[in-house]
C-alpha cells in the first residue's frame, strides 16, 4: 500500500507518493510530486442503459459486448465534461463499475478532480 503526502508550496499542494519501486531505486528524482491548485473534489458520473431481451444467453452476452464501448464512452465524455464545470483539468483514482442486469446496464465512473497547472485548462 502507498502512503500519500500532501505539501503546501505558493498557493499550490504537491502530492508524493511512497513505495514506488522507481523511486526507491533512484531516490535523488523527484518525479513523483504534482502541484495542485486548490482542493480536489469528488466527481462522478452515471450511465443507465436498456438491454434487449434475448432467447439464449450467447446473444445476451453479444448484445452486451455490443453496447459496452458505447456505454464507456458515455461514461468518460460526462466525466470531461463535469471537469470543465467544476474547473479542473485532471482526474485522479479514476474508478469505472458496471452493474449488469436482467433488463439495465449501468455504468458509475468516480474519481477526485482536481487542477494541474502543468496541463493546459479548457477553453469554454
Amino acid at each position: 500500500m502507498t502512503s500519500v503526502e500532501l505539501y503546501t508550496y505558493s498557493n499550490a499542494t504537491l502530492i508524493s507518493s511512497y513505495s514506488h519501486p522507481i523511486r526507491d531505486q533512484w531516490p535523488e528524482r523527484d518525479l513523483f510530486r504534482v502541484p495542485i491548485i486548490g482542493r480536489g473534489g469528488l466527481i462522478e458520473s452515471r450511465v443507465c442503459r436498456a438491454k434487449k431481451r434475448c432467447a439464449t444467453q450467447e446473444q445476451s452476452a453479444q448484445a452486451v459486448s455490443e453496447s459496452l464501448p458505447f456505454l464507456e464512452y458515455e461514461l468518460h465524455r460526462q466525466l470531461v465534461y463535469k471537469l470543465r464545470v467544476m474547473g479542473m483539468n485532471a482526474a485522479f483514482s479514476v474508478e469505472l463499475q458496471l452493474q449488469i442486469g436482467e433488463n439495465l446496464i449501468v455504468g458509475i465512473a468516480t474519481g477526485t478532480a482536481v487542477y494541474l497547472p502543468s496541463l493546459p485548462p479548457h477553453h469554454y
